[in-house]
């Protein structure tokens, strides 16, 4: 973990991406539902769209689906 944090810290797109999605699929698993706090989310949503802006096409794929569906966004 270190070392995908100083790799996002040197703004790497996919550090960055990585980091999203650790962010969004962290939290509590209840039944078949695994449930993120929104501050996770948040977190999610601005790795994604760092990693988009440093260029990495996952982090932009990611970062579109967590808008169109609404989730860490205010």
């Amino acid at each position: 973990m270190k070392w995908l944090e100083r790799a996002a810290k040197a703004r790497h797109g996919a550090a960055l991406c990585q980091l999203g999605l650790i962010a969004e699929n962290t939290g509590t698993q209840v039944g078949l539902y695994r449930y993120t706090s929104p501050e996770d989310l948040k977190r999610a949503v601005e790795y994604y769209r760092q990693g988009s802006a440093a260029g990495n096409v996952d982090a932009t794929a990611n970062y579109a689906g967590m808008l169109a569906s609404g989730r860490g966004v205010s």
